[in-house]
């Protein structure tokens, strides 16, 4: 079962590996079954976007997400 984690990571903005930013997080879906977080939905150019939550890092202090698998 897959539920939406509102407020954790909202308003992040997600940065690719080349330093770009895509857009800034708005939700985040969380696998109940498996007890983690498994994409990020993004607000980029006023469209919802989900991406894969894998290969990140997150910084609290820019709050900011980088996604190292991206180009």
């Amino acid at each position: 079962m897959v539920r939406t984690l509102a407020g954790f990571l909202t308003n992040y903005s997600v940065i690719s590996k080349d330093g770009s930013r895509l857009g800034i997080v708005t939700s985040c879906l969380l696998d109940v079954e498996l007890g983690m977080i498994t994409h990020l939905a993004l607000n980029v150019h006023d469209h919802q976007v989900a991406l894969p939550f894998q290969n990140f890092m997150i910084d609290h202090r820019l709050k900011e997400v980088r996604l190292s698998f991206m180009k």
